[in-house]
């Protein structure tokens, strides 16, 4: 891979591969939701799907749309929590334009009323039906009652933020944080990486760095101490959805390999909470409990699943059991060879062809990991002995009882387990106070 940056911070890497004539790209910025000003969430979420519909001065988006398509290539944008991702790709004859394309609505977007408006109604819709899924909104509350409803890591749009994000506020967030010194772009395909230095020097090297920006801080203050069932009461669900339990930690920790190996041990074919949970007492088809770990901030650990009301509190016991005896007691060798022997094939196919390998160093470098990490990673998970396996779980692990959990489910019929405080809620408490959209009194100008 050979890796460059250009005198305004904008980092590059590129990787040949002569395979097949297409190249393809990914752009990283560190401009995610964490951004999002606390009353105006979903503005990174806005601010990428308009920078991709509405187009570049030189190219509107309905030109672009067709430009992309006459070529059958794409490119795309969207927003996470910690990075706004751009990408594209296409045959290798039209990498020339395609780079020109990404450089002109990185460079120069329009950010036209009618595309904000559009990206507004989607989210708006999508939003109105965000409770449809029980997995998914215990999943979103379940965070809230770790990390704090406020917090970077667990809050999320609302009718009301969204109706508050003019468009003068999406050209404020794109002027201060999409700036070259805060991304990198990776590019793997059929090129000559000489030529492709001179035409992105040519595309982005006299695009001005930006002004150097505080990171945001992820603040954790639960919602609810530990010990605490949060029982959302769902009347209309025939299953109850249990996720429980605590902050999780990040993927540079020293333990990660062995709580990688934890993991293993306790989920999938022949792991302890499916022969247990699942097998063997049949509570509930899908279970789990897994080590969630993120680049930036401290990840989740949650344990749980899907099962009949009058089986939750059992579910609830017998996951505590598991996870209480992971705290206390190694793996035996044998289950400990296994899941490394599992974990190390898994991790073959993380970087089986050369796109695979280019996003996980572009991934590595932008969120400041050495580019060796994966190798690192390889040869801790060697070494890993079961006592190993048994202190990590200790050290990170609270006692089951201390946790937090979260129940969605009919209150009528949810068993409820012994020594757990229980805060029963309504769907109608989780939800914002209403409030009317606040119009844009003029168009702002952003060139």
């Amino acid at each position: 891979v050979d890796t460059w940056s250009l005198p305004n911070g904008l980092t590059i890497l590129l990787l040949e591969d002569h395979e097949l004539p297409l190249v393809s790209g990914t752009v990283l910025i560190r401009a995610g939701s964490f951004w999002d000003p606390p009353d105006r969430l979903g503005l990174a979420t806005i601010t990428a799907a308009v920078l991709r519909s509405g187009g570049s001065l030189a190219h509107p988006g309905p030109v672009l749309d067709d430009l992309l398509d006459d070529r059958g290539a794409s490119l795309e944008a969207a927003a996470g929590r910690t990075a706004l991702t751009l990408g594209f790709g296409g045959l290798a004859t039209d990498l020339e334009d395609l780079i020109t394309w990404l450089a002109e609505i990185l460079r120069a977007p329009r950010f036209p009323e009618d595309k904000l408006a559009l990206a507004q109604q989607q989210i708006h819709s999508a939003l109105l039906r965000r409770n449809d899924d029980p997995q998914t909104m215990a999943s979103r509350e379940f965070a809230k009652r770790v990390y704090g409803t406020q917090s970077a890591a667990a809050r999320t749009p609302d009718p009301c933020t969204l109706a508050r994000i003019q468009r003068s506020d999406v050209v404020a967030f794109y002027q201060r944080y999409v700036t070259p010194d805060r991304m990198v772009l990776g590019l793997v395909g059929d090129f000559e990486t000489e030529a492709v230095k001179a035409l992105i020097q040519a595309r982005f090297g006299d695009w001005p760095a930006g002004r150097e920006e505080p990171e945001p801080q992820v603040d954790v203050t639960p919602a609810q101490p530990g010990g605490t069932l949060v029982l959302i009461n769902r009347p209309d669900l025939t299953q109850t959805t249990v996720q429980l339990g605590q902050v999780g930690g990040r993927l540079d920790d020293p333990d990660f390999p062995a709580l990688d190996l934890l993991n293993t041990l306790l989920n999938g074919l022949g792991g302890q909470i499916t022969n247990q949970v699942r097998s063997q007492q049949g509570l509930s088809y899908n279970t789990y409990g897994r080590w969630q770990p993120q680049y930036t901030y401290p990840g989740l650990f949650v344990a749980g699943g899907q099962t009949r009301p009058a089986a939750t509190a059992q579910l609830i016991e017998s996951l505590q059991t598991i996870f209480q005896t992971s705290r206390t007691q190694a793996p035996t060798a044998a289950d400990l060879d296994r899941a490394r022997e599992g974990l190390l094939n898994r991790w073959v196919f993380q970087i089986a062809d050369r796109g695979t390998l280019l996003d996980r160093l572009l991934t590595y470098r932008f969120y400041g990991y050495p580019d060796d990490f994966l190798q690192r990673y390889q040869t801790a998970i060697q070494t890993v002995t079961p006592e190993q396996v048994q202190a990590a779980a200790g050290r990170h692990l609270l006692p089951p009882r201390a946790w937090v959990g979260l129940i969605l489910g009919p209150e009528s019929t949810t068993t409820l387990p012994q020594g757990w405080q229980t805060v029963t809620l309504l769907p109608e408490a989780l939800e914002p106070e209403t409030c009317a959209p606040t119009p844009d009194s003029e168009s702002t100008p952003l060139h």
